[in-house]
């Protein structure tokens, strides 16, 4: 049995850090971290998802996440914002932002439309590397490709993995629909970071 996803959620406030974890916890592994030491510490390869909060202060946010993408570059990153992202935002390189409060579906729903993401980015890769890899070959051939055992496996893997990523990029385009009130929260006015449910 495979493994859950991993999350870590950055914020000073552990009542926040409590909530992702009660609400999440059921289908994910949630760490937690109140500062830059406490996030490296708990951030490893096996993370999914970064939740990093606005109201980190113990550190600049694109110096932590720098560090964080330094060590793990296939991971999801959401900033978690109080306002309207401005143009400062645009140089954190994050994957999304987004507006606080979230309640517990919309937290879900994010999370899921994240990992989603990160198959797709996965699958092209091993697309790529199976491209480079019959490439390699074709290269080294003097006779009919298509006689090799060798090229046919890799044709047939680029056949299933273009097929994968069609898959995945529609259940991506399907999740980013079902969540457009995640996104819409960029337009509305500041509450406390997550409603209780």
């Amino acid at each position: 049995m495979p493994d859950p996803p991993v999350i870590l959620v950055i914020t000073p406030d552990p009542t926040r850090s409590e909530r992702v974890a009660r609400w999440l916890g059921n289908t994910h592994t949630v760490r937690k971290a109140a500062d830059r030491d406490a996030a490296l510490q708990e951030f490893d390869t096996a993370v999914d998802v970064v939740l990093v909060d606005q109201e980190l202060s113990d550190v600049p946010r694109e110096e932590l996440l720098g560090q964080l993408k330094a060590l793990q570059v296939g991971c999801q990153y959401v900033h978690l914002v109080t306002d309207p992202p401005g143009l400062e935002e645009t140089g954190l390189g994050v994957d999304e932002r987004v507006r606080k409060p979230l309640d517990r579906e919309e937290l879900r729903s994010l999370v899921t439309r994240l990992e989603k993401r990160k198959d797709v980015q996965e699958a092209v890769d091993s697309y790529f590397s199976a491209l480079s890899k019959r490439r390699a070959l074709e290269a080294e051939m003097v006779s009919d490709p298509e006689n090799d055992p060798r090229y046919r496996a890799l044709s047939g893997e680029l056949l299933g993995r273009r097929r994968q990523i069609e898959s995945l990029l529609t259940q991506v385009e399907k999740k980013d629909h079902e969540s457009t009130t995640v996104n819409d929260r960029i337009n509305t006015e500041p509450t406390p970071l997550y409603r209780a449910n």
